[in-house]
């Protein structure tokens, strides 16, 4: 009993934080601390932007690659030890995920191509000024 009660409140507290953090750029907006458009944020807004999507997907990247190989790997030990796939000695679960991860990034990079082609996304070139993120 005293499992399913921590698993409750557990997810009730993720849903409750993930959908606080989802609301505050609604927030910052009405509050006036953000602008309704990229294009009228400060640099350092911009560079606070940027740094937190790094974070955010260096986040979810990681737990992804945690969560997975595990189960790969057990996946991939039954089905050779059940014979149904060879045994290389290579380490084929992580090349299994590496493989997933780039068609992924292939996918989204092919998609990002097609939309400015076609007119439906512009292409956006970005300007970098002394002394900020990834300035010269």
């Amino acid at each position: 009993m005293a499992i399913v009660v921590a698993q409750v409140v557990s997810m009730l507290c993720l849903g409750l934080v993930t959908w606080i953090v989802g609301v505050l750029p609604l927030l910052g907006v009405r509050r006036g601390w953000l602008k309704e458009s990229e294009s009228q944020q400060t640099q350092t807004m911009l560079n606070i932007f940027s740094a937190l999507t790094c974070f955010c997907g260096g986040v979810i990247l990681t737990s992804c690659l945690t969560h997975m190989l595990p189960d790969v790997n057990e996946v991939l030990v039954e089905a050779i030890e059940s014979g149904a796939f060879p045994d290389s000695g290579l380490p084929v679960a992580e090349i299994l995920v590496l493989a997933g991860f780039l068609m992924i990034y292939m996918l989204e990079e092919v998609l990002h191509h097609l939309l400015v082609k076609s007119g439906h996304l512009k292409r956006r070139r970005v300007q970098y000024k002394r002394g900020g993120v990834g300035g010269r």
